[in-house]
This record gives structure tokens, C-alpha cells and sequence, in this order.
């Protein structure tokens, strides 16, 4: 499993490929259950706290670090005005894709590493492998 220094370290080289992408302090969820619902808030005066669920598989790991950048430059956080605010935007769903992740579900919750993403990542993809 990544370490939250690997961690921080993928975030800060997908911020050197996108300027865009704030600054973020990356923690690694306890497990995947505890990540569920959680939501951040990007426009923290301090570096905001992402929780990511972390997974022996590094592209898994890497989707959903990629998954949040995507939240994080959409200005109102991809996230639709329902009751839940559990459904994803077209304009994230845009953002997510343009990331290199394949959006799906009803409420475009699943992402995954698209069919070139592994090779555009290669450098973050070896971070996250490190024993």
C-alpha cells in the first residue's frame, strides 16, 4: 500500500501537469468504507485534507487521486444539486475524462483509468508502486 509521503507525491506532480490543481494535504483512508460521503472543501483558506482509499493496486490508488483533481477544478465540485449531492456533473464528468478517467454509473460515482492513462502516468504509477 502507498504511503501518504507517496501519496502527496502524485499530487504534487499531477499539480506540476495542471496549475490549476490546488495545493491539498493527501491522507490515506483508513479503509475504503470510511472514504464513503466524504466530501472536501476546495475552497478552505488552508490546504484542504483529501481522503483517498488506497489499494495494493497503484492504478486503483491513481484513479482515485485522479478522481478528486477532477472535483477540485470544477468550481462547484462536480457535484449536482440533489437531496444527496451524491451525482456527478457533466462538467466533472468532463474534467474526470480529460483527466484520463472513464466515468460510469448512473450517478458517474465509478472512475477508472481510461485505455492511455497508464502510459500518460507512468511516472506516478512507479511513486505509487515504491516499496
Amino acid at each position: 500500500m502507498p504511503t501518504e509521503q507517496q501519496l502527496n507525491r502524485v499530487w504534487n506532480s499531477l499539480r506540476r501537469r495542471n496549475e490549476s490543481l490546488p495545493k491539498a494535504r493527501i491522507v490515506a483512508a483508513p479503509d475504503k468504507r470510511s472514504v464513503t460521503g466524504c466530501w472536501v472543501d476546495w475552497k478552505a483558506d488552508s490546504p484542504p485534507l483529501i481522503l483517498v482509499a488506497v489499494s495494493d493496486d497503484p492504478v486503483v490508488t491513481l484513479a482515485a487521486l485522479l478522481h478528486h483533481a477532477a472535483h477540485a477544478l470544477s468550481p462547484d465540485g462536480g457535484i449536482g444539486p440533489s437531496s444527496h449531492r451524491r451525482w456527478h456533473t457533466r462538467e466533472y464528468r468532463a474534467l474526470a475524462a480529460m483527466l484520463g478517467l472513464e466515468v460510469s454509473g448512473s450517478a458517474g460515482t465509478i472512475t477508472k483509468l481510461n485505455g492511455d492513462s497508464a502510459e500518460r502516468y507512468a511516472a506516478e504509477l512507479k511513486i505509487l508502486s515504491e516499496v
